[in-house]
């Protein structure tokens, strides 16, 4: 059995700083990337969105037809954009989920970058590696967050 002492234990950095490292490197992603509406899987959600708003939108469209039938994978991802998107404009909810979803990403990056080092400036690094310097280096190829 290992022994701990007081002065060995390390306390958990309070939740600004992981909020903070990941706003930052939010920023730097944005200066490096940028970002672009409609891109990506995107290009599938905003008209299924569009038309739940506004069933006379894309009426005829197959695909938009065929999700708009039934419950699919991006049923619960859709309707959880349908609320705000009935008082703000599509193109900010998206925004705004992008945002909550990076910070979310940045979170748990750090916290795991946590458990392996007890050092937050490594895990702000570490962050800051893996979202914009790598991002798109991960198994199988998927973007991370882009």
């Amino acid at each position: 059995m290992i022994l701990s002492t007081e002065k060995d234990k390390v306390d958990t950095p309070s939740w600004w700083i992981p909020v903070g490292v990941a706003l930052g490197t939010l920023g730097l992603y944005f200066l490096r990337f940028g970002y672009d509406f409609g891109w990506s899987d995107q290009d599938e959600f905003i008209p299924y969105l569009k038309h739940l708003l506004d069933p006379s939108l894309y009426q005829n469209d197959w695909f938009v037809s065929a999700q708009a039938s039934g419950f699919n994978v991006r049923t619960y991802f859709i309707y959880g954009l349908f609320l705000p998107a009935k008082i703000l404009p599509v193109a900010s909810v998206f925004l705004i989920g992008y945002v909550i979803s990076f910070i979310a990403i940045a979170w748990a990056l750090f916290r795991l970058a946590w458990n392996f080092s007890k050092h937050a400036a490594l895990s702000a690094v570490f962050v800051v590696l893996v979202l914009v310097f790598t991002p798109q280096w991960t198994l199988g190829g998927n973007d991370l967050v882009h």
